[in-house]
């Protein structure tokens, strides 16, 4: 029995870890594409030059833009 769970718990770590691989890939995937597209369109990131996936990323992590932080609240 514990042979049999070992194997199961193996697997569903397995799947786990090949599904955060997809969802890397494809975040990689949608910063290239909205990278090229940014660029192509003429916008630029700060200073002045175009946009990297760096940018991208720091955009989408962003609090402020992920409404963690929000207007005017204050903790104590």
């Amino acid at each position: 029995m514990l042979d049999f769970v070992s194997i199961i718990l193996y697997f569903s770590f397995t799947m786990l870890v090949l599904f955060f691989l997809m969802l890397y890939d494809l975040f990689t995937m949608w910063s290239i594409i909205c990278t090229n597209e940014l660029n192509q369109e003429g916008h630029r990131a700060k200073r002045k030059k175009p946009f990297s996936m760096t940018a991208i990323k720091n955009i989408v992590t962003n609090p402020m833009f992920v409404v963690k932080i929000r207007y005017n609240r204050y903790e104590n």
